[in-house]
């Protein structure tokens, strides 16, 4: 009798439960579709070859450089997060918010969920190949119709794989490694739930913004105390996140120039969230932090707050770096000058795509070629990084994705992407340092990887300039 409860909590998580959240993703998406506002669909061919070759490429560097006994995992996460993004990016930008919060927060988990069919070491594996994957769907719709539907698919897909993992490591309880999962389908059918209610009640739908802050607590209510069993975790989802959005709401403005000063101090109130957070439920209680304040900023359309969140995705992958490695992350002093290379790079580089591609004015096949390089850079640049600049330079650009949204809300632009590319960037580097750690150069030989990388950039640089160059400035 006990093999049989124990087996039917095993189809649960690993079947039942990702075909539910795909079943409530396509469920939203299908809603999103029929609302009048929605935009007509354009094509996406060049954005899908690019995508193909990126994970091509990615796939081939898993597979030279990965365990075997993780080769499965990472390719598959791999395939899912590209996939889920790329299901995210025809979301019409029209629809309302909660449909296409629903329907990310639904394909998301349904991605991370079927790595559970995995056993732990490759599920755990995937699970940080799935940002990585997310973050080539970005690169690879950076002009595609659907680019900004593409940055929030991969945002909450990054944040649920990443709960998961947290849970399986903090939570105790069979729902602890498919935290994510359940969280969010929990906040998908919720949002649902509002949306079918301000439909067809008329005062509901004037004060639609209360009634899915109100039902986005209910949920994160039942999912922390009741499935969970947790207190932290209800208290963090419910007490922590929604007043954090609502306070952060109003700072905020979405329209107009962005206010540094407000800006600065609701990046310091996101970071005590999370120390609290994590004194409450170690690194999970970052990830749920998160996925709360995720799901409220898409159900309300606030983006500028979801940036400040996206702040949160470097920490929980720091938390995760440190369970898988604990022995370097002991040793490792932050002053040190490894790891401040590290922190420039993790801040600057998953913006610097985002930005080239907002000064391009058209599309065709030579930008699709130079996302194509963007993508292969991105998937060259961490692991260079890490086998140079090893523990140190890891942990390094892992504080310093935490960053990167504060720059990219700070210059106005609205890109979830850039939140997503910094969370891929990050994951990378977390899987290269356990991939090559076992490479150990001396000096000599850094220098001549970063003379031949310093190089190979150059000469990528070049080549996106020439196949898509910049427009001149006004005079």
């Amino acid at each position: 009798m006990t093999a049989r409860v124990r087996f039917d909590e095993g189809i649960l998580t690993t079947t039942i439960l990702p075909l539910a959240a795909l079943a409530v993703g396509l469920f939203a998406l299908f809603l999103a579709y029929r609302t009048p506002e929605r935009a007509k669909p354009a094509g996406r061919a060049s954005e899908s070859i690019t995508l193909v070759c990126m994970l091509l490429a990615s796939g081939y560097a898993a597979w030279r450089w990965a365990p075997p006994a993780e080769h499965t995992g990472a390719l598959l996460g791999l395939a899912l997060g590209a996939v889920a993004v790329w299901i995210g990016g025809w979301l019409p930008d029209k629809s309302p918010n909660e449909l296409r919060t629903a329907a990310f927060l639904g394909i998301g988990a349904a991605a991370a969920g079927a790595l559970h069919l995995l056993p732990v070491k490759q599920a755990t594996a995937g699970q940080s190949a799935l940002l990585v994957g997310a973050m080539l769907g970005v690169l690879a719709a950076l002009r595609s119709p659907g680019s900004l539907a593409a940055g929030q698919a991969a945002v909450f897909a990054s944040a649920i794989a990443l709960t998961d993992a947290l849970g399986g490591i903090h939570l105790s309880g069979d729902l602890g490694p498919s935290a994510g999962c359940v969280a969010a389908l929990g906040l998908a059918l919720a949002l649902l739930v509002g949306f079918g209610l301000a439909e067809t009640l008329e005062p509901l739908r004037r004060g639609k913004p209360v009634l899915l802050l109100v039902l986005l607590a209910a949920a994160g209510w039942i999912l922390g105390r009741r499935l969970f069993d947790s207190v932290p975790a209800w208290e963090i989802m419910v007490g922590g996140a929604l007043p954090a959005f609502a306070l952060f709401a109003w700072a905020l403005r979405e329209d107009g120039p962005p206010d540094l000063v407000r800006l600065g101090l609701a990046f310091l109130l996101i970071f005590g969230l999370a120390t609290l957070a994590f004194a409450m439920l170690q690194g999970l209680g970052i990830a749920l932090l998160l996925l709360a304040l995720l799901a409220a900023c898409g159900a309300l359309g606030r983006c500028r707050v979801a940036m400040v969140a996206g702040a949160l995705l470097g920490l929980g992958l720091y938390r995760l770096f440190h369970q898988a490695h604990f022995e370097v992350v002991r040793s490792v002093d932050i002053g040190q000058h490894y790891a401040m290379l590290g922190v420039v790079l993790g801040m600057i580089a998953p913006l610097i795509p985002g930005e080239w591609a907002r000064r391009q004015p058209s599309s065709g096949v030579r930008v699709a070629l130079a996302t194509f390089v963007w993508g292969i850079a991105f998937i060259g640049l961490p692991l260079i990084a890490v086998v140079v600049l090893g523990a140190k330079g890891a942990i390094g650009m892992l504080l310093g994705i935490s960053v990167a949204p504060l720059l990219s809300a700070r210059s106005g632009a609205r890109d979830w992407g850039a939140v997503a590319t910094a969370a891929g960037f990050g994951a990378l580097a977390s899987l290269g340092y356990g991939w090559l750690s076992p490479i150990e150069l001396e000096r000599d030989a850094k220098i001549r990887v970063v003379a031949i990388a310093g190089a190979a950039l150059v000469v990528a640089a070049l080549f996106i300039a020439w196949l898509a160059p910049a427009p001149e400035e006004p005079a």
